[in-house]
């Protein structure tokens, strides 16, 4: 027997399967309206949010523009930008001013003693311990491989110590000859300081220190003077003994003076007191001889006229 199919209105004639549909299209209608305001809702958040970031913006520019130095150019002009140039930051105040170079930075220099010949003259067998400003001494002994000018010249140039060596002739009709010995970089913290322990031959010459004369002299200690004078200037000091007493016994105390032009530290001379014993008020003199050609100096540069009632800025570097 066959099958029986649908029978949709078989009985009333009316399409049910549409009706039906209908109702449940009836029933969603809620949820389409729901729906439909979220959307709308969620386009009103998103143009709320594009309000307010353009509002920042908005508030961010405007704050700029109430800044009254974006609106103005700070220039600085030289009248020599091949010596000096500047830049203005835009709390400047607009003006003149007068840079005075008062000093030119230098590096040191110092000479040693004269030679005739720079390969042959032997200046002994040892070491020289050289320092530049403040950093580490270095020490070069020196034997048969290094003992003439020339080759202890080579000797500093290949140590990598701050400094470089040059033998220069400065003799006249017969050749006379010196080593130079110069820091590489300017500045007061540059000085060279040699400490020179050569024995059997000429020496370097570096700052030249005499035997101690004595002055007034009750004690029984022998004093001896030596190292390398390193100041700027040749100077003759006076030492007296302020507190005297028996050498290796009692605190001894010296004072110096020069007449004025050196205090502080005597720059590479020694004295020492041999066995015995000293008095308070005992003196002995002793002349040093300075190596310096060209004394270590910071470049200082003056702000401003000087002019009377005026207090110009100075600078000063290496």
């Amino acid at each position: 027997m066959a099958g029986i199919g649908g029978v949709d209105g078989l009985v009333t004639g009316l399409d049910t399967t549409e009706i039906i549909d209908k109702i449940l299209e009836l029933d969603r209608q809620p949820i389409y309206d729901l729906q439909a305001r979220i959307k709308r809702l969620t386009n009103i958040k998103s143009a709320y949010e594009t309000l307010e970031a353009n509002l920042l913006a908005l508030k961010i520019d405007a704050q700029r523009l109430y800044r009254l130095d974006r609106f103005i150019s700070y220039k600085v002009e030289s009248s020599n930008e091949g010596i000096i140039s500047a830049t203005a930051s835009n709390s400047a105040k607009s003006g003149i001013y007068t840079l005075t170079v008062n000093q030119l930075a230098q590096n040191h220099q110092i000479s040693s003693a004269t030679f005739s010949d720079p390969n042959s003259t032997i200046i002994g067998t040892g070491s020289v311990t050289i320092r530049v400003g403040d950093a580490s001494p270095y020490t070069i002994n020196v034997d048969s491989s290094n003992n003439t000018i020339e080759s202890f010249a080579n000797a500093i140039n290949n140590a990598g110590i701050g400094a470089r060596a040059v033998v220069v002739n400065v003799g006249g009709t017969e050749p006379q000859y010196k080593l130079l010995i110069s820091s590489n970089e300017t500045g007061a913290d540059q000085r060279i300081t040699i400490d020179e322990n050569l024995t059997g031959g000429t020496g370097l010459g570096f700052g030249s220190v005499s035997s101690p004369v004595y002055g007034t002299w009750n004690g029984t200690s022998e004093v001896t003077s030596s190292g390398t004078y390193t100041g700027d200037t040749d100077a003759t000091f006076t030492f007296t003994v302020v507190n005297g007493g028996t050498v290796g016994t009692d605190a001894i105390t010296l004072s110096y003076t020069d007449g004025g032009s050196v205090s502080g530290t005597i720059t590479g001379l020694k004295i020492s007191l041999g066995a015995g014993a000293v008095n308070s008020g005992d003196t002995f003199t002793v002349d040093t001889t300075t190596s310096t050609i060209q004394a270590p100096l910071n470049a200082i540069v003056a702000m401003g006229s000087g002019a009377a009632g005026t207090n110009p800025i100075v600078v000063e570097n290496s």
